[in-house]
């Protein structure tokens, strides 16, 4: 007569347990959805840039002639071709006249 009692319990038990399983599945069902990474990833992307643009900003405050001097060599890399060719053009125009 009680293993009579405790199979409903027993029952209620496997079946609380089951749906605890199947929520927890559903639950990483929804983690490892496409949308769900992309957008974990883009925010993990945006707060590392915010990070390091603070970080930037802050040993451009500490350095500012070092800074000054890195962007100035970055404008240089950047322009070299246009530079070039002013001169260039320049060069040929006194070569002329």
């Amino acid at each position: 007569m009680t293993e009579m009692k405790t199979l409903p319990a027993k029952e209620l038990q496997a079946r609380e347990a089951r749906d605890r399983f199947f929520g927890t599945v559903a639950a990483l069902e929804e983690r490892i959805e496409p949308a769900h990474l992309i957008g974990e990833a883009a925010r993990g992307a945006r707060s590392r840039a915010a990070e390091l643009v603070l970080n930037t900003a802050r040993a451009a405050r500490a350095r500012p002639a070092m800074s000054a001097a890195i962007a100035g060599g970055i404008s240089l890399v950047l322009v070299r071709r246009s530079l070039g060719r002013m001169i260039l053009q320049k060069a040929r125009r006194q070569a002329r006249g």
